[in-house]
């Protein structure tokens, strides 16, 4: 595994927030959350730059046009007119009083639920909180667009007007009274202020907040430089992850297959990643390069054909099922309206053309053999722990490089023509890492 820099897009992001950070501290003195407040700016000031950067000043001013306020789901319409809808009903403070008055968590999309009452409170806590009542100062907000004109002070298209404009109410609205104290407990993820669909108003409620953020997903301490995770982790007080991460708990996503499920003829499934746009370059190099490989799909459909083996493809639905795999596809699995995992079985064969599926997590939880295939400058970004793991999988010819057709070939026949079991030392790995002992 090769050593890293920071990227140079990263790096600069760096130098220019250092510019403004004493004045943010200042501007937002008054708010009990304010270094998550903060956090989330920066996380926006960087995907901001970077889609003027990638896309140009038509993608800039597209964005502003949007109104959506996430930067990455604007990424997504804008190459692939994919449009992820995230509408949430306006809260109440006065609801929010009275919960607030009877509880002291909130517990929302992410958390791991485990019985009734969390589920109850789930619910109660997402209807509530989802989209709390803001109160706009324009004061501040004229405050702060001087202070990001610093930020933005060599990037020609950024005038006051425009990024007065792009900018979230969130930043300049004022603290939520709400007349209760102490601490509140937020189970969930802070990924969800990053949508900027409501959830970061709950930061401007006037209570200390402290987060609980939960591995929702796949990918998550997957890949060095991976700065998406990173401002979600650093607005969160405790981050627990599915196996790779520091601190971790058993996946909650998925089901386990129950025992007495019927045989069925085994399948040969190859999961596709989506679109995958531009933007997550700056964000996780070391993703991107896995989810915008054409070769790989070249590759492992030249594998699969070798073998002669009747195979289905798990794809992503609407406008983030990708092109790439237009020429490659084999059956397409299930009619839309499932999940892929409600398709597999234990003794099934799985194909991944990327390391930060979440399906993997599905895979690993039922004991599901899987073979991955990744691009081979990719491995040069793995976490200490993701190499590990992935070395592994490739000592017991389990995991490939994109280049290595052949290999993955000879493999897929193997097991598919076999009574093949995954093997014991994989096994232990994944009952300690993954926590399913």
């Amino acid at each position: 595994m090769k050593d890293k820099k920071e990227t140079s897009s990263y790096s600069d992001h760096l130098q220019r927030f250092s510019n403004i950070e004493f004045s943010l501290n200042v501007l937002y003195e008054n708010h009990k959350n304010k270094k998550k407040i903060i956090k989330l700016l920066e996380y926006w000031l960087f995907a901001l730059k970077e889609t003027f950067f990638l896309y140009g000043e038509s993608g800039l001013d597209s964005y502003l046009r949007s109104q959506g306020s996430s930067p990455i789901r604007h990424a997504f319409s804008y190459e692939f007119r994919s449009n992820i809808y995230l509408d949430s009903k306006e809260g109440s403070i006065l609801f929010a009083r009275l919960f607030l008055f009877f509880f002291d968590r909130l517990i929302l999309p992410g958390a791991p639920l485990k019985n009734i009452k969390q589920k109850l409170l789930s619910r109660l806590s997402l209807r509530i909180f989802s989209n709390l009542p803001q109160s706009h100062d324009s004061h501040q907000q004229n405050s702060l667009v001087k202070i990001l004109l610093l930020y933005f002070e060599d990037i020609e298209p950024f005038t006051y007007q425009k990024i007065k404009d792009a900018l979230p109410a969130v930043f300049y609205s004022r603290p939520i009274k709400l007349k209760s104290k102490g601490e509140i407990n937020l189970d969930g993820t802070a990924h969800s202020f990053m949508d900027f669909s409501g959830f970061e108003n709950i930061l401007l409620l006037d209570l200390k907040l402290k987060v609980n953020s939960f591995q929702h997903g796949g990918g998550y301490d997957c890949f060095n430089f991976d700065y998406y995770s990173f401002f979600e982790k650093e607005m969160s007080d405790e981050f627990y992850g599915w196996g790779l991460s520091p601190k971790n708990i058993r996946q909650h996503r998925y089901r386990k297959i129950k025992e007495n499920t019927p045989y069925k003829e085994r399948k040969l499934i190859w999961v596709e990643r989506p679109n995958y746009p531009k933007l997550m370059f700056p964000m996780n190099p070391g993703q991107y390069l896995q989810h915008t490989n054409q070769v790989i799909v070249k590759n492992i459909y030249n594998s699969i054909a070798a073998t002669k083996i009747k195979y289905f493809n798990a794809t992503y639905p609407g406008n983030l099922r990708s092109a790439d795999y237009d020429k490659y596809r084999g059956l397409i699995l299930g009619d839309g309206k499932l999940g892929s995992e409600s398709y597999f079985n234990r003794h099934d064969l799985i194909l991944f053309d990327s390391s930060a599926a979440s399906l993997i997590h599905f895979c690993i939880e039922n004991s599901i053999t899987f073979f991955l295939v990744v691009d081979k400058e990719s491995q040069d970004y793995f976490t200490p722990m993701k190499d590990k793991w992935f070395s592994l999988l490739r000592s017991h010819d389990m995991a490939f490089f994109h280049d290595e057709t052949q290999e993955l070939s000879n493999a897929i026949e193997k097991a598919y023509n076999s009574d093949i079991t995954i093997p014991e030392e994989i096994l232990d790995f994944n009952n300690v890492t993954f926590n399913l002992s």
